[in-house]
C-alpha cells in the first residue's frame, strides 16, 4: 500500500495535472484520467480506480479536499467528486 500510495502522491504533487485551489472542483472520474495519463507520462503502472479512489478519500483532509455528490459534468450531469482540486488538462477520453 505504501508504494501504491507513494503514486498517487507523486501524481498529486506533479505540475501539469491537477491544482489545488480553493474554488476548484473536479470529477472523480475526471481525476482518475488525468492519473492514468500521469502514469502512462512518467512509466508507472497505474492504480484500479477503486484503489485510487479510495487513496483520494482518505487523503482528503491531508490535501484539504471537500468530498462531495455535486459536481458537474461537461454534459451536465451531477456526479461524485472534490471541491478544492481541478484537472488542469482536459484528456480527450473525457
Amino acid at each position: 500500500m505504501v508504494r501504491e500510495a507513494n503514486n498517487i502522491v507523486d501524481f498529486l504533487t506533479s505540475t501539469g495535472y491537477v491544482q489545488f485551489k480553493a474554488d476548484g472542483e473536479a470529477a472523480t472520474r475526471d481525476l482518475y484520467a488525468a492519473y492514468k495519463i500521469w502514469c502512462e507520462d512518467n512509466a508507472e503502472n497505474p492504480l484500479s480506480p477503486k484503489s485510487f479512489s479510495g487513496f483520494i478519500a482518505q487523503s482528503a483532509d491531508t490535501y484539504r479536499l471537500e468530498a462531495t455528490n455535486n459536481v458537474y459534468i461537461v454534459s451536465g450531469k451531477r456526479c461524485r467528486g472534490y471541491l478544492g482540486i481541478e484537472v488542469l488538462m482536459r484528456p480527450t477520453a473525457l
